[in-house]
């Protein structure tokens, strides 16, 4: 998408593309800058007229340079063909915002390794910063890949979050998925991999425990933000709801309005 306006006639008209890919590296002083300021900068260049070309779906450039991509790890036995994450989707694409909100194999009884390998996948397969975002079990893959991977993100997520107690929670529904609790998180590694985390739960929850968030929250040296009566932030008959919840949180992350 062009930036709006004609290349100014002064100058010579030589076509110099700026791809998105590479916008990270030319723009990252300009990120916060608005229209002016950017057109100001190339519209001094001895030569050429620069057009921003900026990834699918992205909006004016000038007004919205979104350089973070949001990855969204869904909870036991859900989907990201649940009412809510598409409702997340199609908002995200509505603001321009590159996302992921992958299928997680494994159904009543998924793995760790598959999971880790699918968020590695898609972290790699961006070059701008990004958001990781857990939902219930989903919370643990988040924690466990950056324990793993040790790589360094820009937020971190976790809504309906378990702690770190790997003997609590590696029993619950009959060890369906044990193998995400094997061994305890190093909590110092990871802390050190993110800019920031943003953590939420509901004291209604009946599904995990708040005092798992209470917990957790502490390890990681984090204030909980605490909703009264959100329950689990699932469900589809409060998909509308728990949507407007888990991007209100996105769009904290990504400082937009």
């Amino acid at each position: 998408m062009v930036l709006p306006g004609p290349c100014p006639k002064r100058i010579v008209p030589s076509p110099i593309v700026v791809a998105g890919e590479i916008l990270p590296k030319l723009l990252s002083k300009f990120i916060l800058a608005g229209f002016k300021e950017i057109t100001s900068y190339f519209s001094s260049l001895p030569v050429g007229c620069v057009c921003l070309l900026a990834r699918s779906g992205a909006r004016d450039l000038g007004y919205n340079l979104n350089m973070k991509k949001v990855i969204v790890v869904h909870g036991y036995r859900s989907s990201p063909r649940n009412e809510k994450y598409q409702i997340i989707s199609q908002k995200l694409d509505e603001l321009g915002v590159e996302h992921s909100i992958p299928v997680f194999p494994g159904g009543k009884y998924p793995h760790s390794r598959e999971w880790l390998e699918i968020i590695n996948r898609e972290v790699k397969n961006t070059d701008k910063l990004v958001v990781l975002v857990g939902h219930s079990l989903g919370t643990r893959a988040v924690l466990l890949y950056l324990d793993k991977f040790e790589t360094k993100v820009d937020t971190v997520i976790l809504i309906a979050t378990f702690n770190n107690n790997i003997k609590e929670n590696k029993k619950r529904k009959g060890e369906s998925y044990a193998d995400f609790f094997e061994y305890s998180l190093n909590i110092e590694k990871i802390k050190k991999l993110t800019n920031k985390f943003i953590i939420v739960h509901s004291k209604d929850d009946d599904l995990i425990d708040y005092q798992q968030a209470v917990d957790i929250s502490k390890e990681l040296g984090v204030e909980l933000i605490t909703y009264e009566n959100a329950s689990h932030f699932s469900g589809e008959n409060e998909a509308e709801k728990n949507a407007e919840y888990f991007l209100g949180f996105i769009k904290s992350a990504l400082k937009i309005g």
